[in-house]
């Protein structure tokens, strides 16, 4: 017998069964007498009495056949244990249930991961399985990376979450990245099942500046992945910043990054998905009628559906209650309309007429902050710019500064706080990138603001954020210099610090001109800094290195061979790692004389220490071992020792044949080499039900206006 499906009853369980039946006789029973299906199923997860489903029975016959197919929850249970294919398909049912969640976040690897996970538990409400859920399983499956790209909005982060959700349930442990890979490294274990997220890894609206190694650094992690059966990965990043990587970086060319790479294209998205997303998004919202309405009256749909700039970004802004202050119903079309044709005009209208001056100032702190900030150190940030904002009203605006933080939560920015750990700072996030974007664009060629921001911050990921945006080219060298000015007029006079330093080292390092580099950095600076408190490492050599080549004759034989004693004493007390020794040799290649000192005696004895006891585990990081095809294993030792050798070549230092087998003798090879193709099988029988392809629907057209009828 064929039958005919109808979709499932839409239920309201705080109603209990008297909503549920009001809502079955005034909408349900018209729509399955126009269908006039062969048989009508019922199911819902509202208790049901034997007497209420004999009430429902009553209600649809002849379509119900018995009182049978009237399901309640306690037989669903039993049937989605009975067919646990079902549960499979709908990933979402993983999830439903406190105690669920709260074994999900106690089960994760950091505090981190557990916010990440809750956020996406949160956000699978309002997601739609899409073809592009189903390709990023895939290429993640056959590849173990895959980096999702795309334009701002079209859904690249919550994309990644829920794939990341999926993976949690598969028995992953999830670990968040949340600024570089070095943070994660030491995590890493071979034999346990790792799922690592990195959103946004090259920036969420600029391209970070690369330095140093830092791009080899996410390659080699990549192929430490895509070697290991027991690893994923999964990367964001907007596409023109991804190509600009790849321009700048010849790692990212050469390691073929592009074949984990998915673009998620709004326009490959069909109606019913768009319909679907956006259904959800206003079932899901605590828009009052007046608003919600608005949808459904004039067919207006199948506007927001068909229109060139529908994205999901747009749909979660216009049908957030809390984005609608002072926009009554009667002007909601008119603000959707607007929104649609030129999305920045959200924030434009939150900001300019929603959002106090000084919740403003906030979001631009944790904007230029990096879009992440402790909370106590915003507050620290927000004080410096009341005080020169709102010097007659400074104490009665830091007596409100919490009052500014709560209003700006949930509508343009975000909290995260543990609850098990006190010693973690709550941190200040925006509510979403596209808030960078705007205040980036609005305050790029600002220059006064941009100053008494960066120089409020006084963080070392201001300095950061302010290089990359120039770097990117958000701000030109007339911004950027007028922002430095002030930074280095608030400095000039203090001792180097940890932040000072890094100012100098960032500046150093920057495509602004050499000319106003020497006129705004003194090289005498850096002439005793051996001397005060700051701890050694490749910034300091850098800088000393900078100004040995400006002014050579500054710095006399015994000041550098000093310099080294100081790196080489902050060594004893944190230890050192080739970054840090490469400028010490850069200056001892500067000054020859020294070649044959104690001091450079005693460093080559701790740099050949340090590979003695770090070699095989840079090695296993490489991931260059790890990736030697079959015939190419039989020689992994003679790979390993020329590149401990190239390693060791850029010291321009003479070790001798003895001294490089010392430093290459802890290596096992062998425990690096492994098969790199097994999949366990329980894991290969999760994913088959990932590859089931997805039922045929109905006319696109009829189900989208059935799925927005009001009657």
């Amino acid at each position: 017998m064929m039958i005919s499906y109808q979709e499932l009853v839409r239920t309201f369980l705080n109603t209990g069964y008297s909503g549920l039946l009001s809502k079955l006789k005034s909408e349900e029973v018209e729509k399955v007498n126009t269908l006039k299906p062969t048989r009508y199923i019922f199911v819902t997860s509202v208790g049901l009495s034997p007497l209420n489903k004999k009430e429902i029975f009553e209600l649809f016959k002849p379509y119900i056949l018995s009182d049978d197919d009237v399901i309640g929850p306690e037989y669903l249970n039993d049937l989605l244990t009975r067919f646990p294919q079902v549960e499979r398909d709908h990933y979402k049912l993983w999830f439903s249930g406190t105690n669920i969640l709260m074994s999900l976040l106690n089960n994760a690897a950091n505090q981190q991961s557990a916010f990440l996970i809750e956020d996406a538990v949160n956000d699978s409400y309002k997601f739609i399985e899409t073809k592009q859920l189903h390709k990023t399983l895939e290429i993640l499956r056959e590849n173990k990376v895959v980096i999702i790209t795309g334009l701002p909005g079209v859904g690249k982060t919550t994309l990644a979450k829920q794939v990341t959700l999926i993976h949690f349930e598969l028995g992953y442990e999830i670990y968040h990245i949340e600024d570089s890979i070095t943070e994660i490294e030491s995590s890493y274990l071979k034999e346990k099942k790792q799922f690592f997220y990195f959103d946004d890894f090259l920036g969420a609206t600029h391209l970070e500046i690369f330095s140093g190694n830092s791009d080899s650094k996410i390659v080699n992690f990549i192929k430490r992945i895509i070697n290991d059966k027991n690893k994923r990965m999964i990367l964001t990043s907007r596409t023109n910043i991804l190509n600009r990587a790849k321009s700048l970086s010849e790692l990212f060319n050469t390691e073929k990054v592009d074949k984990k790479e998915f673009e998620i294209n709004v326009s490959n998205l069909t109606e019913i998905e768009k319909a679907d997303m956006l259904y959800n998004h206003i079932w899901h919202s605590l828009l009052t009628p007046e608003y919600s309405d608005t949808f459904y009256n004039n067919n207006n749909y199948w506007k927001i559906i068909r229109h060139q700039n529908f994205n999901p970004r747009l749909i979660s802004t216009i049908t957030d209650i809390d984005k609608l202050a002072g926009i009554d119903s009667a002007s909601y079309w008119s603000h959707i309309e607007n929104a649609l044709s030129n999305p920045e005009i959200i924030w434009s209208h939150c900001f300019n007429n929603q959002t106090r001056e000084e919740v403003l100032d906030l979001v631009c702190l944790v904007v230029f902050n990096s879009g992440i900030i402790d909370e106590h150190v915003c507050k620290t940030a927000l004080k410096r710019v009341f005080k020169i904002k709102y010097s007659g009203e400074y104490y009665t605006k830091i007596n409100n500064i919490d009052e500014f933080i709560k209003e700006s939560l949930k509508s343009t920015l975000s909290r995260s706080l543990t609850t098990t750990n006190k010693n973690i700072p709550a941190k200040l996030t925006p509510f979403n990138p596209s808030v960078s974007d705007y205040i980036i664009n609005r305050f790029s060629a600002n220059e006064s603001a941009l100053a008494l921001y960066f120089s409020a911050l006084n963080t070392n990921q201001s300095i950061n954020t302010l290089f990359s945006l120039h770097h990117s080219g958000k701000l030109d060298d007339n911004a950027i210099t007028h922002v430095l000015d002030s930074i280095f007029n608030a400095i000039k006079n203090e001792s180097p610090n940890d932040y000072s330093l890094h100012v100098y080292h960032a500046l150093i390092n920057s495509k602004l001109s050499s000319n106003y580099k020497k006129n705004m950095i003194n090289p005498n600076i850096f002439l005793n800094i051996h001397r005060g408190k700051n701890r050694y490492n490749f910034k300091i050599g850098e800088c000393i290195s900078w100004a040995a080549t400006i002014d050579h004759e500054l710095f006399s034989e015994k000041s550098i061979t000093d310099f080294i004693n100081y790196a080489i004493e902050s060594d004893w007390r944190h230890p050192l790692n080739h970054d840090d020794y490469l400028p010490l040799t850069q200056l001892i290649d500067m000054y020859p004389e020294i070649k044959s000192s104690k001091a450079v005696l005693t460093l080559m004895e701790h740099i050949k220490e340090f590979w003695h006891e770090n070699y095989d585990e840079h090695l296993s990081n490489t991931g260059k071992i790890q990736s030697l095809d079959y015939y190419e294993k039989s020689k992994a030792d003679d790979i390993a020792y020329d590149i401990l050798r190239d390693l060791i070549s850029e010291y321009n230092l003479p070790f001798n044949d003895d001294e490089m087998e010392y430093m290459f003798h802890n290596v096992d090879t062998s425990t690096h080499v492994y098969d790199t193709f097994s999949n366990d099988d329980d894991e290969s029988n999760n994913w088959d039900y990932f590859e089931n392809k997805r039922k045929e629907r109905r006319d696109s057209e009829n189900y989208i206006n059935n799925l927005f009828k009001k009657d």
